[in-house]
């Protein structure tokens, strides 16, 4: 029955999203999914949900996804960004070892190389079960991290996923 109903409040949100489209500018619509909508999903949920607006408009899916940012996308950002921002005194190694819990040990091994050497000595990585919620509590903690270093201007999203800007 709960399932029914976040199911319909997920189809009139689409619904809406379509309005929205019609009635408001690319970049406007783009930052409220980005900013409001899908915050409050966990990755998974917000992937689905970035792949059925890929599929109905793709130019939106585009414009949205330069506002939103994953805990992928901090994995996969250039390597001078990764040198920042892991480097951060915010980043606490028992929120990252919780945050890669499901990652292959050279994804871990490559993000632990950027940490500052005391964070290294620090981090023990996870090898026994732990609960979905505390990994995507750890990701989440970590997303606003960055999202706090992008308001703080120490770097900005097209920086993040390596597009130089046009001037």
């Amino acid at each position: 029955m709960e399932k029914r109903f976040w199911q319909g409040l997920l189809l009139i949100g689409i619904a809406m999203h379509i309005l929205a489209a019609m009635l408001m500018p690319l970049g406007l619509d783009a930052h409220i999914h980005a900013t409001y909508v899908s915050d409050g999903m966990d990755d998974d949920e917000a992937q689905q949900y970035l792949d059925q607006i890929q599929g109905e408009d793709p130019e939106l899916y585009e414009d949205i996804k330069q506002h939103y940012l994953t805990f992928d996308d901090l994995l996969e950002m250039p390597e001078h960004l990764m040198k920042d921002f892991w480097m951060s005194p915010d980043i606490d190694p028992d929120v990252l070892a919780r945050a890669l819990r499901s990652y292959e040990d050279e994804t871990i091994n490559s993000i632990i190389e950027f940490l500052p050497k005391r964070k290294q000595a620090m981090f023990t990585p996870i090898d026994k079960p732990i609960a979905k919620k505390e990994i995507r509590t750890a990701r989440a903690n970590l997303v606003a991290i960055a999202r706090k270093m992008v308001s703080d201007g120490e770097f900005s999203m097209d920086d993040i996923f390596g597009q130089e800007e046009l001037e």
